[in-house]
């Protein structure tokens, strides 16, 4: 591990935050569903647990070490909640300051370990820790005997043997055990452990549907449901996010791939009973005939020119004559900014009208986004810019289908340009998601995707929100932007009866229980019931629609540790850059001595401060209303890959502005990692400063010296020796992720 910080007396210390992220998995296989189903086995309010109990409970399921404190406690009703929930529970957060944080769900009502998860520091351990798969899957089994009930564990697969735990990585065993009733496979119920390298738990999830199942019965034979399978499924061709197909979000992010996939309401299913076809709703299911909503198609948007907050401002005028009536401009209002994966800044103004022609005291103003490539962001007529719930129960609501030509109308009138490219998004409430969502006097949510060349393109989703008692539509939040699509092929080269075929050679018809996904663009969603079907078993994945080859989704997130580092003296801090995503493995490989060029460096600068809040940093540049205008280098123009996260560098104040080149491909020096560390710590402002700084370093020029005493302060770039700096030496790639390690330390440690 990194040493601690040396004191000196220069500059207080900055208050910093590690930011921790994560992501959603796509539905489908074990633990599908759309979210985590936390279940009871009863629902009875008078009889959950206090929070006392719930953590009386925890503590005897898990270990919680003497250093780690309860930081939250929360109590989730699904009478209130509504989503994700069958039943009350208790999630309890204990911390370990920075180092390290445990999450446990506890069913309030019977007391059972829901979910376990735990992360930090303490986890990454040595190789010579390492357990082998047999051990792991031996403490995942005793871990089993403790939390679940005895009749539960009878009910068991083998580990496996239906499906694999999504949330692993290379230094982990996952082992998914599936419910089985009747000796019928359940596969949306069971539990997911998984087991450190060193032989810890490391994760738990429990999904079991209470209540009865659905009685066996009479059932088709298994012939005719091969048969009636293999003609009523219908997977969808869609352009997918190749990053959640491939799990590299550094390299395919923005990329979109054509495959054949089911989406929930894809004939998928068939019920075992009747043999209609279901979809993932547990519906019956009919293919869709997807429509535009007109024929315009929108020029696509030029990521590389930006515009100005007044050139905003001209458009948003332009916007608001558009909608009926007349309007008075009450300017900005304020803005925001996101950067991406990609290092590339996009930012957004914000700019108010108050309407003339509505008569009353109270008027509530109309806001419009734009965003810097030119493009409507979002529209809203009320002051609750993302509303969802009116506070009370809705007496007389307007039918949905009312609610559905309002979204159409204001989607029609503020996004007239480009309709040949939207679709509603037929996702109608039930008249029991009705009733519940009127109980709680919830908005109507009316959902539209966006397509290509007549092919939906999956994540693109955006949505209107209606009032429910007045059938305004008062909202439009265009959440994916349209300029981050970039597709390798546009054009299918197989048909769908070859995309079965793929599927088929790899899956068998089996009889199964199916636990239906909630309907998440109704509004609330109804308890679901489990349901007795054939279905299609093995292999999670996709057909590549342009090759025809069969994608295995598991095995393409599968990440193993890279080949080349294991007997690496830094193979720690290499590990842990790696899984920080500062480093790509290629083929297998890591090169861990490789050395490093500028631009690399730009990039996991770049990454860090996506990862790490330094705050000066982060206050100087937050605090303008306008983007920098971006800084010409000769060698590095608009289409260079790293021109994004070279922008981003300079924009905040890691690299200096000057020179007319850059020179991505030189390797850096360890001067100029200095430089970086200094700026990315904010001290840009004092590296002119040679006056003040000292250093026990013999062989720096004077220019030098300011940003080698700062790093040689915070205890970085200290392992060449303390008597000589090497300032025109380079780094290789363990070098830098020891840097990557030390940075990540220092900023918990000022916390």
């Amino acid at each position: 591990m990194t040493s601690k910080k040396q004191s000196w007396c220069m500059i207080a210390g900055l208050s910093t935050a590690v930011l921790l992220t994560s992501f959603a998995v796509p539905s489908g296989g074990h633990m599908a569903g759309g979210g985590v189903a936390y279940a009871a086995e009863a629902a009875s309010k008078a009889a959950t647990l206090t929070k006392e109990q719930a953590i009386q409970k925890a503590q005897s399921y898990v270990k919680i070490p003497a250093d780690y404190k309860l930081a939250d406690a929360n109590f989730f009703d699904p009478e209130k909640e509504g989503y994700f929930m069958e039943g009350p529970s208790w999630r309890l957060y204990w911390d370990q300051g920075n180092k390290g944080r445990m999450s446990m769900t506890i069913d309030a009502v019977t007391g059972q370990l829901l979910q376990y998860y735990t992360y930090g520091d303490e986890n990454r351990k040595s190789a010579d820790a390492a357990v082998g798969e047999e051990k792991a899957l031996a403490v995942a089994e005793e871990f089993l005997q403790k939390v679940l009930k005895a009749e539960e564990m009878a009910k068991l697969s083998k580990p496996n043997e239906f499906s694999r735990p999504r949330f692993t990585s290379w230094n982990e065993y996952g082992f998914s055990f599936t419910r089985m009733e009747n000796n019928i496979p359940f596969l949306e119920n069971g539990v997911d452990v998984t087991v450190s390298r060193d032989g810890a738990i490391a994760r738990y999830d429990r999904i079991w549907s209470p209540g009865p199942l659905p009685e066996v019965g009479e059932v088709l034979s298994q012939e005719e449901a091969e048969k009636q399978l293999a003609e009523l499924t219908r997977p969808s061709l869609v352009f997918a996010e190749k990053s959640f197909l491939t799990g590299d979000h550094e390299v395919d992010y923005g990329k979109y791939q054509l495959v054949y996939r089911y989406t929930d309401k894809d004939p998928q299913f068939l019920d075992a009973r009747t043999g209609a076809a279901l979809n993932l709703l547990g519906q019956e299911a009919v293919a869709e005939d997807i429509q535009p909503l007109g024929s315009t198609v929108k020029k696509p948007i030029d990521d590389e020119k930006t515009i100005t907050k007044e050139e905003a401002q001209k458009i948003a005028d332009q916007v608001i004559k558009l909608l009926p009536g007349s309007y008075r401009s009450e300017g900005n209002r304020g803005s925001g900014g996101s950067t991406g994966p990609d290092g590339i800044t996009r930012r957004s103004w914000s700019f108010e009208y108050t309407p003339l022609h509505i008569e009353g005291k109270t008027v509530n103003k109309v806001e419009l986004e734009i965003g810097d490539r030119g493009e409507l962001v979002g529209y809203s007529s009320n002051e609750r810019r993302y509303p969802r719930e009116t506070g009370k129960m809705i007496d007389k609501a307007v039918p949905y289908e009312q609610a559905v030509e309002s979204a159409i109308k204001l989607v029609k009138t503020l996004l007239a340009d480009q309709l040949g490219e939207i679709y509603l998004i037929d996702r109608a409430p039930s008249a029991k998601e009705l009733a519940l969502m009127h109980e709680r006097g919830q908005y109507y949510t009316i959902p539209f995707g966006k397509m290509k060349g007549g092919i939906p393109i999956e994540s693109a989703e955006f949505e209107v929100v209606v009032h429910p008692e007045t059938g305004e539509a008062e909202s439009l939040n265009l959440w994916r932007r349209s300029h981050s699509f970039a597709a390798e092929e546009t054009a299918a080269k197989i048909d769908r009866e070859a995309a079965k075929k793929a599927e088929q050679e790899r899956k068998k018809v089996m009889l199964t229980y199916l636990l239906p996904q909630m309907n998440y663009y109704g509004g609330t969603p109804v308890k679901r019931e489990p349901v007795l079907v054939y279905r299609y078993v093995g292999e999670r994945g996709v057909v590549d629609a342009v090759t025809g080859e069969w994608v295995n989704l598991d095995k393409l997130n599968t990440k193993s540790e890279p080949s080349d580092i294991a007997e690496h003296p830094d193979r720690e801090a290499l590990v842990y850059a790696w899984e920080q995503g500062m480093f790509t493995v290629t083929d297998g490989k890591l090169e861990p001595d490789q050395e490093m060029t500028r631009g690399e460096v730009a990039k996991i600068a770049a990454k860090l401060l996506d990862r790490i809040e330094f705050h000066r940093v982060h206050y100087v540049y937050s605090g303008r209303d306008e983007e920098e205008k971006p800084y010409v280098f000769e060698d590095v123009d608009s289409k260079h890959p790293l021109y994004g996260v070279i922008q981003k560098s300079l924009q905040y104040g890691l690299i200096a502005k000057e020179g007319k080149r850059f020179e991505p491909d030189r390797l850096i020096t360890r001067a100029e990692m200095a430089d970086l560390i200094a700026r990315l710590l904010g001290y840009g402002d004092l590296l002119n400063k040679t006056e003040i700084f000292t250093v026990p370093y013999g062989d720096l020029q004077k220019q030098s010296v300011p940003a080698a005493a700062i790093a040689y302060a915070h205890g970085l770039m200290t392992d060449k020796g303390k008597q000589s700096f090497q300032p025109n030496a380079t780094l290789t790639r363990a070098d830098m992720a020891k840097i990557i390690e030390q940075l990540m330390e220092l900023k918990k440690e000022e916390r």
